[in-house]
């Protein structure tokens, strides 16, 4: 169910101060708040929508829940984007009471990268890859270690869901680009691994999480056609083993 205010009235000028049924804005703003789950305080999502379209916290509130004839259909566009935002999986952004410049996320979006990056295995230990994270995020390790261990921490600093997920796709592997020894990539086929050494200008040997090693191309340019590698390997097999993982 996605409500929306006609184009016409949203486009002209004229309806700028124009008014829809309060039912609008309370229809979407429950969608918001069954998508968000109850991780998310109510009055956080009312503060940063009132900020957005220039009204006061608590007639945002009367406005949504539906305790006034009508409402200002520039409230109801607004809810319809952050709608359209939650929907899209992107995590809801709230101001820092103390810091209106830093804003914060869920705590769950962060959980679920690093998570992400464990699984991968882009570090030995979930303690190196806090450190990692939180000095390029510049949050101090006592705060990365009470946004992944404390379940009483319900948000967390947005630069820490960019940095994990900046890292997840950097490790991406990338012919193109060139490994030194020690680097840790993501192969689509293969999985997480760890690179070895350099067999020739062109190759690395990986050894990858499930003990295999195998020679990758390295350094290609973008033009360049791709070396054909592994033929022996049957694709639907090692696909259909990942499924059942």
């Amino acid at each position: 169910m996605r409500v929306r205010v006609p184009d016409e009235e949203l486009e002209n000028p004229e309806f700028t101060d124009s008014r829809v049924p309060s039912w609008k804005a309370k229809a979407v703003w429950l969608l918001i708040r069954r998508a968000v789950g109850p991780e998310t305080p109510r009055w956080m999502i009312i503060r940063m929508v009132a900020k957005q379209v220039g009204l006061d916290p608590t007639s945002v509130h009367r406005y949504v829940s539906g305790r006034l004839a009508t409402t200002p259909a520039k409230l109801v566009e607004a809810l319809q984007l952050l709608l359209e935002e939650v929907q899209a999986g992107n995590p809801i952004g709230v101001s820092h009471p103390r810091d209106p410049a830093a804003r914060l996320v869920p705590r769950s979006h962060a959980v679920a990268a690093i998570d992400a990056l464990m699984k991968a295995g882009l570090a030995e230990s979930k303690a190196e890859l806090l450190l990692r994270i939180g000095a390029l995020a510049g949050v101090k390790p006592r705060r990365m270690a009470y946004v992944c261990y404390d379940p009483r921490c319900r948000f967390c600093p947005e630069a820490v869901v960019v940095v994990a997920q900046r890292m997840l796709e950097q490790a991406a592997y990338e012919p193109e680009h060139v490994y030194e020894a020690g680097e840790r990539l993501i192969h689509p086929a293969f999985g997480a691994g760890l690179v070895l050494d350099q067999k020739g200008s062109r190759h690395i040997r990986v050894r990858f999480n499930n003990g295999e090693e195998v020679l990758l191309c390295h350094g290609l340019e973008a033009s360049s056609p791709y070396a054909m590698q592994r033929q022996d390997v049957d694709w639907n097999e090692r696909f259909t083993i990942q499924r059942q993982r």
